[in-house]
C-alpha cells in the first residue's frame, strides 16, 4: 500500500515539475507566456515539494523496518 502512494507522488511531481521547469525557463528568457500568476506558481511547488518529502519519510520508514529489499524497483 505505501509503494502505491509513493508511486501516486511520483506521478504528482512528474506532473507538478514539467510545469515548473517551463516556468522557470520562461523566468530565465524574461517572458511570461504560461498565462499563470505567481500565486499559483509557489503553490505548484509546495505542492511538489510535499510530494516529495513525503516519499522520503515513507521510504525512510520502509528501509528502517526492513521491507524493502535490494531488489525492490521502487526504492532503488
Amino acid at each position: 500500500m505505501l509503494m502505491v502512494h509513493v508511486m501516486y507522488l511520483g506521478a504528482v511531481i512528474l506532473l507538478y515539475r514539467q510545469f515548473l521547469v517551463a516556468a522557470d525557463e520562461d523566468q530565465q528568457v524574461g517572458q511570461w507566456t504560461l498565462g499563470v500568476n505567481q500565486g499559483d506558481l509557489h503553490k505548484y511547488q509546495a505542492g511538489c515539494e510535499m510530494a516529495a518529502q513525503q516519499v522520503a519519510r515513507v521510504l525512510s520508514v520502509v528501509d528502517l523496518n526492513g521491507y524493502c529489499t535490494s531488489r525492490c524497483w521502487l526504492a532503488t
